[in-house]
């Protein structure tokens, strides 16, 4: 697979800067492209504290929601 995270601003790196600090776009893609866990399991992995918010963010960042980056590849 070859999603390449947006960028949130020209020149900034691929990376939330909202809650957690510092989540990386990158880490999440990771782990949805090669990885069984599920989406809750992601959410907990990168230190959100709900699926809710990890899906917000991944689909402010990313254009789609976790499971729709996963069925995408």
């Amino acid at each position: 697979m070859t999603h390449r995270p947006k960028m949130a601003a020209p020149g900034a790196p691929w990376r939330w800067q909202s809650s957690p600090d510092h989540f990386s776009v990158e880490h999440a893609c990771s782990l949805l492209s090669y990885t069984d866990m599920t989406v809750s399991e992601v959410s907990d992995d990168t230190g959100f504290f709900s699926i809710h918010s990890f899906s917000r963010a991944f689909g402010q960042a990313m254009g789609m929601s976790p499971r729709a980056y996963r069925g995408s590849g």
